[in-house]
């Protein structure tokens, strides 16, 4: 149960990151473990978090090899030893990341997905309108993205349930990341283990 708080402040100079440090210590009721920043440019977020797993090597922000790319995020994967066992050993090498969590190889997924123009800006912080496009130009692709999951994800994952979580996204009884990620590890099952 972590918090994660944001500002974007385009007045110059900005004052994000300075509302940000006063925002984030009123949330360490929700995380009390750590904290981290992300600052870039106007864009400032703060997160608390809550050590259940990988309580060593979980501090956050979370970058890409190079620091190009950085991301804040909650959630834990509780059977991620399972899954990593399964999936992880047979990464290629330009893929395994030091610290090994599951968090900065989403980093690391993530980076193949976007535009160059967006992966190599300097450090800044940015967000895309992924409910708005799930249910516009991204729809299609998404829906046959999920319809053909790749036979790895199909020998842990419930095919009923999956589509289950299109359903439901569409539907609006839940948000756009549940189906957004289950499209994206399949994407990247399909080009990495594939």
């Amino acid at each position: 149960m972590c918090g994660i708080c944001g500002a974007i402040d385009l007045s110059r100079p900005s004052d994000a990151a300075a509302l940000v440090r006063r925002m984030t210590p009123t949330m360490s009721h929700r995380g009390p473990d750590d904290e981290g920043y992300l600052n870039s440019g106007p864009l400032s977020l703060g997160m608390r978090r809550l050590s259940i797993i990988d309580l060593e090597g979980g501090h956050q922000p979370i970058f890409n090899e190079d620091g190009s790319v950085g991301v804040v995020l909650n959630g834990e994967i509780y059977n991620f030893q399972e899954l990593r066992k399964q999936f992880v050993t047979d990464l290629p090498e330009k893929l395994k990341r030091p610290n090994g969590t599951p968090k900065s190889l989403l980093v690391g997924a993530l980076e193949d997905l976007l535009p160059p123009e967006v992966v190599h800006q300097p450090k800044r912080g940015f967000t895309f309108p992924w409910a708005k496009w799930l249910q516009g130009p991204l729809k299609q692709v998404v829906e046959k993205g999920l319809a053909e999951l790749s036979p790895d994800l199909l020998r842990v994952l419930n095919r009923e349930k999956t589509d289950g979580v299109w359903k439901s996204y569409l539907g609006g009884h839940t948000s756009w990341s549940r189906p957004w990620s289950l499209y994206v590890l399949n994407e990247w099952t399909k080009k990495h283990l594939g």
